[in-house]
């Protein structure tokens, strides 16, 4: 099952960001989203990622994105 994070970056430190909500359609967390400082991205439910990137690694998140960031 597919479910959608959205998250708030803090502006003064972009390696921090706080939890904002868990949703079940896309749809849903982009309509969570107040202004250009929230991302959404999806995260299969249920799968351990050290099962598919061995160690303490950082790995990219290559579908979210900051839906009302300006352009």
């Amino acid at each position: 099952m597919k479910v959608w994070i959205v998250g708030k970056i803090n502006l003064e430190n972009r390696f921090e960001w706080a939890f904002q909500g868990v949703f079940d359609s896309e749809e849903k967390a982009v309509e969570a989203c107040k202004d250009e400082r929230y991302f959404v991205g999806p995260v299969t439910m249920n799968i351990d990622l050290d099962d598919i990137i061995p160690g303490d690694k950082n790995i990219d998140w290559p579908d979210a994105y900051y839906p009302k960031a300006k352009k």
